[in-house]
């Protein structure tokens, strides 16, 4: 008999609520000691063996691959890459004097934790980035190009929420089921005037069918 939530239903809640933490601000902590980044390791170890049902001792990697998730290594490297793409296809990024070239980067001792970003990604300089477009902001603000919604304000005209705060609830109400009241009678009459129109058709047709069975008579 099986129970709880499904193993899709585990995948999404890891990618929503746990991989989204591990991915905000990854560039930047990317830096952090050993210690600190195998936390996180353990916590996506936990998580993805919960949602494969898998022993103890199952390897990190194993898991991994069933659940198609990258270790968290390889994201954070994804997501460096990404915002150096960015910032070398915007020419007036403020970040681009990050990538520049400086001495320290080369002549610098760094272990896998503490390169400088630049360091990182310069294995992935040599893709042409000249036809990548950055977005563009367009001309008219987005909020322009849906028309507003009519707001019937009208009982403001009538009655002050600051003078009066009791009458204006039973107002609004009222005006609520005035207004059903408008539309069910608008849906009763076009109701009733589709079925006259059926009605008239019908009729018409049982004419026209009278009319020819009648001369069908005659002729015999």
């Amino acid at each position: 008999m099986r129970w709880g939530a499904t193993t899709k239903s585990l995948i999404t809640i890891y990618r929503a609520l746990i991989r989204s933490v591990f991915d905000y601000g990854a560039t930047a902590y990317d830096s952090a000691s050993t210690s600190q980044l195998q936390k996180l390791d353990r916590i996506q170890y936990i998580a993805l063996k919960l949602r494969c049902g898998a022993m103890k001792n199952t390897s990190a990697s194993a898991l991994q691959v069933e659940c198609g998730e990258a270790p968290l290594r390889l994201r954070r490297l994804q997501q460096q890459i990404k915002f150096a793409v960015k910032v070398k296809s915007t020419s007036s990024h403020i970040a681009k004097n990050v990538f520049g070239d400086h001495w320290t980067t080369h002549y610098g001792r760094f272990s896998d934790n503490n390169k400088p970003l630049v360091v990182k990604v310069n294995q992935f300089e040599d893709v042409d980035m000249t036809h990548v477009i950055r977005p563009r902001l367009g001309i008219m603000p987005p909020w322009l190009l849906v028309a507003l919604p009519e707001v019937d304000r009208s009982l403001t005209l009538e009655v002050s929420k600051s003078e009066a705060p009791n009458i204006l609830p039973a107002l609004s109400l009222t005006r609520s089921i005035r207004c059903t009241a408008n539309t069910s009678r608008s849906t009763q009459t076009r109701q009733k005037t589709q079925q006259e129109e059926s009605e008239l058709a019908l009729h018409s047709v049982v004419r026209v069918f009278s009319r020819h069975r009648d001369g069908s008579q005659a002729d015999r």
